[in-house]
């Protein structure tokens, strides 16, 4: 009995750091992309302009507006399992994402450092990447 009390005992130990490495796994430092400028043209944009092409390029991703003031753009992606919420503070000069909120995606943040789940990271930078597009887009009509 003593034998089988420790083998459970060391199975339960084993698959409790696994639970906890799986954790730590599923999260890393948050990226903050800072504020992105529009490439200067010939055809400057409006912020309205720029407001469409945030929407625009959200979509391609299927952000959500979810909030809309002037400025300020309101996203929100839900695959479902994770939700992420972000403002997206814009002018006609540029934009900036910002985290607002999330749901299942193991948001930390501490004197050091704030951690969140790497799908964050992945669907901001998309996010970003589409907008840039998308303002590009309505620069070149």
């Amino acid at each position: 009995m003593m034998k089988m009390n420790s083998a459970l005992r060391a199975i339960l130990l084993v698959a409790s750091l696994s639970a906890a490495g799986l954790a730590v796994a599923r999260s890393s430092n948050m990226v903050e992309l800072g504020r992105q400028t529009i490439a200067a043209t010939d055809k400057p944009l409006t912020p309205e302009a720029v407001r469409q092409a945030i929407i625009a390029g959200g979509s391609v991703h299927k952000w959500k507006p979810v909030g809309d003031q002037p400025g300020l753009l309101t996203l929100e992606a839900d695959s479902g399992q994770h939700q992420v919420v972000v403002d997206v503070s814009y002018d006609a000069q540029g934009w900036q994402i910002a985290y607002k909120s999330s749901v299942n995606m193991n948001y930390e943040q501490t004197d050091r450092k704030t951690a969140i789940h790497p799908k964050y990271n992945k669907w901001v930078v998309e996010l970003n990447a589409d907008i840039r597009r998308a303002a590009a887009n309505a620069q070149a009509s």
